[in-house]
């Protein structure tokens, strides 16, 4: 797939689908211990592990605090609060750049809500940039996730060439979201959109069976 062409909501929205039932504590430790060979990858990478850490942990918010080369990266909500692997100044640069680009804040201090569609859900969020010389903070609220669950830890996963019963791969139309259902919503749980989806679920052996997206539709 062509990601050139990808917004960065929908970049990061992909991010988190691939890392979607990952061990993301496992994943987060992994990435901060390792040198960075690309910032604006792994930007997109830490934002959504951290992103899904704090989903699981039923945080009510993520906040990020840099003060010069300082960085703290805390869920907060879970008590005691958790404090994650921290990135690197140029990745912490990149996030803030990734959260600042998709919701068009150009001022040092404003504040957006934010959509984010796991699978067939739809979670929304409130993000709260602030700058001010050398110390700068993102803030991620998560209002519903004390009555919705979205992710876990460890999920049991379907065997190979094989989907869970009546679920089939859909993309939408309009953004290109791909997720599975057993049947479709009324909307895109991303753009929010009535749209068409397109079946993309893989049918024949040499892209594995249902279990899998066909990639000549993908």
């Amino acid at each position: 797939m062509n990601t050139l062409s990808r917004t960065p909501h929908l970049k990061l929205q992909e991010m988190c689908d691939c890392y979607l039932e990952t061990d993301f504590s496992k994943q987060l430790k992994a990435m901060v211990s390792s040198k960075s060979t690309d910032f604006m990858e792994d930007g997109f990478k830490y934002l959504a592990l951290v992103l899904l850490e704090a989903i699981t942990e039923k945080a009510s918010a993520l906040v990020l605090t840099k003060q010069n080369n300082s960085i703290k990266v805390t869920l907060k909500g879970p008590d005691p609060q958790i404090e994650l692997p921290s990135p690197s100044p140029e990745i912490m640069n990149t996030i803030t750049t990734i959260i600042r680009e998709i919701l068009h804040l150009e001022e040092d201090k404003g504040k957006s809500p934010l959509t984010l569609g796991l699978k067939n859900s739809r979670l929304d969020l409130l993000v709260r940039v602030k700058k001010d010389n050398e110390e700068e903070s993102l803030a991620i609220e998560f209002p519903e996730l004390e009555t919705k669950t979205f992710v876990a830890r460890k999920p049991v996963m379907p065997a190979k060439g094989k989907t869970e019963e009546g679920l089939t791969h859909w993309k939408c139309g309009k953004c290109n979201f791909t997720f599975t259902a057993q049947s479709l919503p009324e909307k895109c749980p991303v753009c929010d959109e009535k749209c068409d989806f397109l079946n993309i679920t893989c049918y024949t052996p040499e892209c594995g069976g249902s279990g899998n997206i066909d990639p000549r539709l993908r």
